[in-house]
């Protein structure tokens, strides 16, 4: 119980954070340095196998390290909590346009649940053990940057699973 309001606390004050406007200072990050940090970070806290696909080059984007950090471990963290324990989380980082992508295998959610998982405390599930907050923090975080977010259950090219997909918009100069 106590773990359970440790978190809530903590996705609450990064909720906080986001929607204060306060969240997005700009610099170089290298995503996959990051994602690499990250993902051994998870990987030591669960048991499921997390596959981390990197370009040969680094991948430089402008933003803040700090928020990345948030929304990519809320990503993460809702893989692993939703994800097959008998599949590992995917993780792909490509250019072209710059994309993060995260695979876990799950049943695909039905559309209307689709809909509203970036809504306050939505659950898909009543009973399970997150707060509901997660893609509400992780498009709080985003709106200010040029990086669209999308999510798809099933996962693109599948017949099952969850995916959710981070892309760097070009930034036009208007």
């Amino acid at each position: 119980m106590l773990k359970r309001l440790q978190n809530l606390s903590e996705k609450l004050l990064q909720l906080a954070r986001a929607e204060s406007g306060i969240a997005w200072k700009s610099g170089d990050v290298n995503l996959g340095d990051l994602l690499g940090l990250l993902c051994r970070d998870h990987q030591w806290r669960s048991d499921l196998q997390i596959e981390l696909k990197l370009p040969a080059s680094p991948i430089i984007v402008s933003g803040d390290v700090d928020a990345l950090g948030i929304v990519l471990s809320n990503l993460l963290e809702n893989a692993i909590k939703y994800g097959s324990p008998e599949s590992p989380i995917r993780i792909e980082l490509s250019t072209g346009p710059t994309q993060i992508c995260i695979f876990n295998d799950c049943a695909p959610l039905p559309a209307t649940a689709l809909q509203r998982l970036h809504e306050r405390f939505y659950r898909v599930r009543p009973d399970s053990r997150g707060a509901g907050l997660g893609l509400s923090i992780v498009r709080a975080l985003l709106e200010p940057a040029s990086i669209d977010f999308s999510v798809h259950s099933p996962a693109i090219g599948s017949r099952r699973g969850f995916e959710a997909r981070m892309t760097w918009l070009p930034i036009t100069n208007t």
